[in-house]
């Protein structure tokens, strides 16, 4: 079976009042403008090849990545994946899974360890691609962009990620095995709908929980985004997936200039749920008011 791969985590939750909550975290109160699609790079911007193997593209690669960190508040449920820097500004190119129904996301510079709250600008969930702002972030390094197009099957490859959610960027080699790919796939444990993804990259390098929204990278540069893995057991070959980055890009370009469409969502949907709090007052609204 094949899952996304997001480090999830529910924790306990201690209750003292039951509060029926409006949130939106798209909009963060902060009246966020659109990036617009030109801070968005185009494929291909890596100049020249990495030379130096698979260290080489480890070392250019790692510093543009950030671990993500989400909460869901009212089911007392938190998760873990990976995200890149693709504007020095703070804007991160990430997997929808990776935030979807989140009420806080936080992202750490891996390679400065620097934590910045975030925002959804946007998402395709049927494309699981996001589009993040990370608040009053500047000068940040970026990863550098390779040319999906141009991948073939055998080519090295490195995966990087947040592996199992242990809060650091961790790299495993392999090779591009098959283009094009058509893939089923759900979160780990399968606690919500499977989803259909086209056009994959496969690829045996293993890509686990917790690596969703990371490189897979080669001597061009990054060319998809750690999508889904098998969960692969004794004797069994690792077999992960990637979102080509073109693709990735053209979305999250539709996105930072603010097109909505069909399957394309500008900010975050608000919801409806019941939040469960705690908190010193036995007023509801002054509770409301501390969360």
């Amino acid at each position: 079976m094949l899952t996304h791969a997001i480090m999830a985590v529910v924790g306990a939750a201690l209750a003292t009042v039951l509060l029926l909550a409006f949130y939106n975290p798209g909009s963060g109160g902060s009246g966020m403008s659109l990036p617009g699609s030109g801070a968005v790079p185009a494929p291909g911007t890596q100049s020249a090849p990495l030379s130096g193997g698979e260290q080489a593209i480890v070392t250019k690669v790692k510093p543009g990545l950030v671990i993500i960190n989400t909460a869901l508040q009212y089911a007392s449920e938190a998760a873990a994946g990976t995200g890149m820097v693709i504007n020095a500004g703070g804007l991160v190119l990430t997997n929808n899974h990776v935030i979807n129904g989140s009420t806080k996301i936080t992202a750490t510079v891996a390679s400065t360890g620097t934590t910045y709250p975030a925002t959804v600008v946007g998402y395709d969930q049927s494309r699981d691609i996001a589009l993040i702002q990370l608040h009053d972030a500047s000068g940040l390094t970026t990863v550098p962009i390779g040319d999906s197009s141009k991948v073939r099957a055998g080519d090295a490859v490195v995966a990087l990620g947040n592996a199992e959610g242990r809060g650091a960027i961790t790299a495993k080699p392999g090779q591009v095995t098959a283009l094009d790919q058509t893939i089923t796939a759900s979160d780990d444990g399968g606690s919500t709908a499977s989803e259909t993804l086209h056009g994959m990259i496969q690829t045996n390098a293993d890509i686990v929980p917790g690596d969703s929204g990371g490189p897979l990278a080669s001597s061009a540069g990054v060319i998809g985004m750690d999508t889904a893995g098998n969960n692969a057991g004794f004797q069994q070959a690792s077999t992960g997936f990637a979102i080509p980055v073109n693709t990735a890009l053209s979305v999250a370009r539709q996105i930072a200039g603010g097109h909505a469409s069909s399957t394309v969502t500008i900010g975050y949907p608000p919801f409806v749920g019941i939040f469960i709090g705690s908190g010193p007052d036995s007023s509801p609204q002054a509770q409301a008011r501390q969360e």
